[in-house]
């Protein structure tokens, strides 16, 4: 069995590879990290599925882990504490992502989080969200 040696990089290039689209993901970790981040270090391509604390643990080991599960865990609280449709919105998208994360890092994967800020855009505060609701005079 062999077992990876974490990069010891702070800037999470595993964990958060899938959070930047392809040209800044370069730019930020090189043409060579980006794509060995992606494959990630799988015995064979067959195998495509893998946690979610993968990442963390390639970039810094059990520490990684740590700093990525608390991370989930504010964010979890913060959405769960948001009152409103809004707030039910942006928890049902983060709640997948964890309930996923078994099989894969949802949460950083563009596609799927661009959810929340689309809720976001969505469900603003603004006069319209107001006049529906009937509190502007």
């Amino acid at each position: 069995m062999t077992v990876a040696t974490p990069l010891g990089n702070p800037l999470f290039p595993n964990t958060m590879a899938l959070l930047f689209p392809s040209v800044i993901r370069n730019v930020i970790y090189g043409v060579d990290a980006a794509s060995g981040a992606l494959s990630g270090e799988l015995i064979t391509d067959a195998f495509n599925v893998s946690t979610a604390y993968v990442g963390p643990y390639q970039d810094l080991g059990l520490l990684g882990i740590v700093l990525f599960s608390i991370l989930l865990g504010i964010t979890a609280l913060y959405f769960w504490k948001m009152s409103g449709v809004r707030g039910v919105l942006m928890y049902s998208v983060i709640g997948q992502c964890l309930v996923l994360s078994i099989f894969f890092n949802h949460l950083f994967y563009l596609p799927v989080i661009s959810q929340v800020g689309w809720v976001m855009l969505f469900f603003r505060r603004d006069r319209a969200v107001q006049a529906i609701e009937g509190t502007v005079k």
